[in-house]
């Protein structure tokens, strides 16, 4: 066993890049034996329920101060049904006041993460992974102690604003998926990358399924405070793993995080010239990736308010399975799609045949008046 595992490590070793294509960033061996894929996939097995759970209890307090729909001890939303009432009216100004909450919820948390990720990108390369790793983790566990407290005490659903702030500037979700495949890079070959970033999505996409449907289970048993304890304590054993992490990057003695220079390298790629004149190709890229991902995250709300209200009702337990099988799915389809199709498609056609998949989705589902027809939507 012990020889086994030496020559684990000899070969780690001799397989660690040289980074040819990454000048000015010295490498350094690491030992196999903790890496980096543990903490992203409890960090992600944490974070993953949280954006469902939020939607559910801002709409519950949303129905509270309206007296639109009763919400019962275990913190399960009622769904009325009878178009005319007033209740059905209260429920429908409840989602719309819910929603636009969640806007703002929303833009506070991601906008100072952007500025927190231009910010460690440059830096990771000489300053080390390990910072940008850490303290997404750190912000993730203020934004939960908040909300704990929140809850426990019955205080103002502002304080869910600045949660979500501290939690934004400490990188965020963003920050921790740039330094998780930087780190990969560092300690893998070109060979090996995408093998291990497939088995990192893969056992990803599980770990989310099972957390997802977890928590609707406990939403319906516990309420909604409950579940946030179960996140914050994911969240602290992944921290303390990612204590013991090593670091790939050997720290310059002249790295700085907040300087103009790091924001400044952030963008150079989009404004500096090349004799391959890929820059408009790439700026092209960027914003068709923009306005899908405006697409695919702005409709989390939007769908989880159109499952909770009349005529879907989707309970907690039900919305957890939504969740759960919108991952699969997408995990699944994608692996197919790429196998099936990208031979002949390429990277265009590919792009185009996922374009129109979802936009079957968004039509199909928003005629979706029952609960099977919303789940063979997916």
């Amino acid at each position: 066993m012990h020889k086994a595992i030496a020559e684990e490590m000899e070969e780690t070793e001799e397989s660690t890049p040289l980074l040819e294509d990454r000048p000015g960033v010295k490498i350094r061996t690491v030992k196999r034996l903790i890496t980096v894929e543990p903490i992203f996939v409890l960090y992600m097995l944490a974070y993953s329920p949280t954006v469902s759970i939020t939607d559910q209890f801002v709409l519950a307090e949303m129905q509270h101060r309206l007296n639109a729909s009763p919400v019962d001890a275990n913190g399960t939303l009622t769904c009325n049904v009878n178009k005319s009432s007033h209740e059905y009216i209260m429920q429908q100004e409840a989602q719309s006041d819910a929603s636009r909450w969640m806007i703002m919820y929303n833009a506070i948390g991601i906008a100072p993460s952007i500025l927190v990720t231009a910010l460690l990108g440059p830096y990771t390369d000489k300053g080390g992974r390990k910072i940008a790793i850490l303290l997404p983790i750190i912000g993730s566990i203020l934004r939960c102690v908040v909300t704990i407290i929140m809850m426990a005490f019955k205080l103002p659903i502002q304080l869910l604003f600045l949660a979500t702030f501290m939690e934004g500037i400490f990188g965020s979700v963003s920050t921790l998926l740039m330094a998780s495949f930087a780190y990969i890079a560092d300690i893998s070959t070109k060979e090996q990358r995408a093998f291990r970033i497939l088995v990192l999505e893969s056992s990803l996409c599980v770990g989310i399924i099972l957390s997802n449907i977890a928590m609707g289970y406990m939403i319906k048993m516990t309420g909604f405070m409950y579940p946030f304890i179960v996140i914050i304590t994911l969240y602290i054993v992944c921290f303390i793993y990612g204590i013991f992490l090593q670091e790939t990057v050997s720290k310059s003695p002249h790295a700085r995080l907040f300087t103009t220079a790091n924001i400044k390298n952030s963008f150079m790629v989009l404004i500096k010239k090349e004799e391959t004149n890929r820059r408009w190709k790439l700026l092209l890229c960027l914003f068709a990736l923009f306005m899908i991902n405006i697409v695919d995250l702005g409709d989390i709300d939007p769908t989880a308010y159109t499952l909770l209200d009349s005529p879907l009702c989707f309970t907690p337990v039900l919305i957890g399975y939504f969740t759960a099988l919108n991952y699969l799915l997408k995990s699944v389809e994608g692996a197919i799609t790429m196998k099936l199709f990208y031979r002949y498609l390429r990277d265009t056609g590919t792009m185009v045949l996922g374009c129109i998949s979802a936009m079957s989705f968004y039509v199909t589902f928003a005629f979706a008046e029952t609960r099977a027809l919303a789940f063979i939507c997916k």
